[in-house]
């Protein structure tokens, strides 16, 4: 086991490690150019100063998903391409093709705002640079 104190995080954006990260984005059909890895800064309980870097971990949102009576994963794709589209334009590159969205899933679980007898559908947007989280 590893324990690490954690004095601070950040991030960087990285070309993908053939054994760490995933290369291929089977959602996207699409070879990974980048993939952030989280830099946490810290001491481990002896003292020892120490600097990890963690692979594997992409920001997500949720996104409530109501069906639209279309079939689910064209839709999704759909989506995925969309959002690529207006951060593309948001960022003043309206004719880029760079991709943004990972992959898009659909989970189930508790809208946490007001109450609700039961689990609602979310789309689970995953998305490879933590900035176009907030854009």
């Amino acid at each position: 086991m590893f324990s690490l104190r954690i004095v601070t995080a950040d991030y960087y954006m990285s070309s993908p490690i053939r054994e760490l990260d995933v290369c291929y984005s089977e959602f996207r059909e699409n070879d990974v150019k980048k993939v952030p890895v989280v830099r946490i800064f810290g001491a481990t309980p002896a003292g020892q100063k120490t600097c990890l870097h963690l692979h594997g971990v992409f920001p997500y949102i949720y996104v409530p998903y109501d069906g639209f009576g279309q079939e689910a994963d064209r839709y999704l794709r759909q989506v995925a391409y969309s959002i690529d589209r207006a951060l593309n334009v948001s960022m003043g590159n309206p004719s880029s093709n760079v991709q943004h969205i990972f992959k898009v899933v659909l989970v189930s679980g508790m809208p946490f705002y007001g109450y609700h007898m039961k689990e609602k559908t979310f789309m689970k947007i995953y998305l490879y640079n933590p900035q176009m989280v907030k854009r």
